[in-house]
């Protein structure tokens, strides 16, 4: 089985927390520079970017972002 590289970003755990480590443009930027990178995005609703803004940059939203 391919291992591919992955980004996963967690949901902000505090109620007054809505930063992120990365943009949905960032990850765009990555996906076409890494066509292989997976990235995943726990949903959440007070981050500063929308759910739908990271899936459509090519991210997937999961629940579950553990790695098995």
């Amino acid at each position: 089985m391919k291992k591919y590289p992955i980004i996963s970003i967690i949901r902000e755990a505090r109620i007054d927390e809505n930063r992120t480590p990365l943009t949905p443009n960032q990850i765009q930027t990555l996906t076409n520079k890494f066509p292989n990178l997976q990235v995943f995005v726990q949903p959440s609703k007070t981050r500063c970017f929308k759910d739908e803004d990271y899936s459509k940059a090519g991210a997937k939203i999961k629940e579950d972002i553990s790695y098995s």
